[in-house]
C-alpha cells in the first residue's frame, strides 16, 4: 500500500511541537505574534521554517544579523531563543520594515529586555540601514523582504558579509508555492517543458526578482541547498 502524507496534519504538528520546545518565559511573546499573523492575515514565518533558523543559530553562533523584511519580528523572535543555549550569543541583530502598520506591532509586543538590548529595528528601507548603520561583518542574513529586490539587495550588502563561514537563508524562493504545485501535476515531459517555457515567460515582478537572483547565485561562489518548507527556502554558504 502506498503511502500518501497529509501535508496539513504534518504542518499541525510541526507547529505544535515547536511551541513545546519554547520556554516557559518566551510563550506569551510566541503566543501574541501568533494572535498577530491570524488577526492580520501577516505571512509569517511558520513554525517548522522557525525552528530552522534556530538551528542554523545554534550551529553557526552568529555575532551579527541582518534581515531584510522583518515585518514585526517573528523570525527574529527565533533567531534570539538560540542564546537560551548559548552564552555570548548574538551581538546584534538587525530588523528592518517599510510598512508602517507593522512597527506598532513590534513596539506592542512583550520583548524580553535582554533581547531588546540586541535588536536594532530599523524603521524604513532596508538598503538605506546598511548605510546608515554602517553593519559590517555580518555572519548570518536572512531574506525575506521584496522579491524583485532580492538581487539588487544581495549585491549592496554582499561584501559586508563575514569572511568566516557567513550563511544567508532566503524565503519565498519558490514564490507562493505556485510553481512546485503546477509542475507536480504534469504529466509527462512535454507538459513539463510547457510550463517551465510559461514560467519563464511571466511577467511579475516577484517571479523575475527571483530568477534574476538565482542566475546570480548559479554563477558565484556561493554554494546553494534547497529546503521545501512553504514557498521553499534557500540555503547559501560560502
Amino acid at each position: 500500500m502506498k503511502y500518501k502524507p497529509c501535508w496539513d496534519l504534518l504542518h499541525r504538528f510541526s507547529e505544535n511541537h515547536a511551541r513545546m520546545r519554547i520556554p516557559d518565559q518566551y510563550k506569551k511573546l510566541y503566543d501574541e505574534m501568533r494572535a498577530i499573523s491570524d488577526r492580520e492575515y501577516f505571512p509569517a514565518i511558520k513554525e517548522d521554517l522557525g525552528r530552522f533558523l534556530q538551528f542554523l543559530s545554534l550551529l553557526k553562533q552568529p555575532k551579527k544579523i541582518f534581515e531584510f523584511g522583518s515585518g514585526y519580528g517573528q523570525s527574529a523572535f527565533w533567531f534570539l531563543l538560540s542564546i537560551n543555549n548559548i552564552e555570548n550569543n548574538i551581538e546584534a541583530i538587525y530588523l528592518t520594515e517599510t510598512k508602517e502598520r507593522l512597527w506598532k506591532y513590534y513596539d506592542s509586543l512583550p520583548w524580553p529586555q535582554e533581547w531588546l538590548l540586541k535588536i536594532n529595528y530599523y524603521r524604513g528601507d532596508a538598503f538605506k540601514a546598511i548605510e546608515e548603520l554602517n553593519v559590517e561583518e555580518i555572519d548570518l542574513l536572512f531574506m525575506d523582504g521584496q522579491k524583485s529586490s532580492y538581487l539588487d539587495f544581495f549585491l549592496r550588502i554582499e561584501n559586508r558579509m563575514s569572511t568566516d563561514f557567513p550563511i544567508v537563508v532566503v524565503d519565498n524562493i519558490f514564490w507562493k508555492g505556485n510553481i512546485l504545485n503546477d509542475l507536480s501535476n504534469q504529466q509527462s515531459n512535454q507538459q513539463l517543458n510547457q510550463q517551465t517555457d510559461l514560467i519563464k515567460k511571466m511577467s511579475y515582478p516577484s517571479v523575475n526578482g527571483i530568477e534574476k537572483f538565482y542566475n546570480y547565485i548559479n554563477n558565484s561562489n556561493w554554494h546553494s541547498i534547497f529546503f521545501p518548507y512553504y514557498d521553499g527556502v534557500l540555503l547559501l554558504y560560502k
